[in-house]
């Protein structure tokens, strides 16, 4: 159904009551003559065109519906996938330290390794050197 259709009640309501105002009226009474014929076939029009809008309006507020659940739901991941990467840049820094932390406790540990093996080399080359001397 196309606005037209739609304009097309609203106008027969509207000439109904332009034919009742525009109406001859009966003197000394709140009363007037309308052609009986005419007025019960602009309200049968506007009657049956009523089921048609009405139908049309729910499709209308169904659509509404959908369309209004499917935002929200897209709204609820959005902020979902929002709080996410804020945790994210959050915590950020902090696994940057323990990173760090790692790394100068790895490098530490590297270090002491090294010492330690140069210290074992110098004792081995001490002790050997005299016999390697005789060649």
């Amino acid at each position: 159904m196309d606005s037209q259709e739609v304009m097309t009640v609203v106008e027969r309501i509207q000439s109904a009551i332009t034919t009742v105002e525009e109406a001859r009226g009966v003197p000394l009474s709140a009363s007037c003559v309308v052609h009986r014929g005419e007025l019960l076939e602009i309200l049968d029009q506007a009657r049956a065109s009523f089921p048609m809008d009405l139908a049309h309006a729910q499709e209308i507020i169904a659509a509404r519906e959908s369309i209004l659940e499917e935002a929200r739901l897209t709204a609820d991941q959005l902020i979902v996938h929002a709080r996410e990467e804020v945790a994210q840049m959050v915590d950020r820094p902090r696994l940057l330290r323990l990173q760090e932390q790692n790394l100068e406790g790895s490098s530490m540990r590297l270090k002491r390794m090294l010492r330690s093996n140069a210290k074992r080399l110098r004792r081995i080359s001490t002790l050997a050197w005299p016999h390697l001397k005789s060649f």
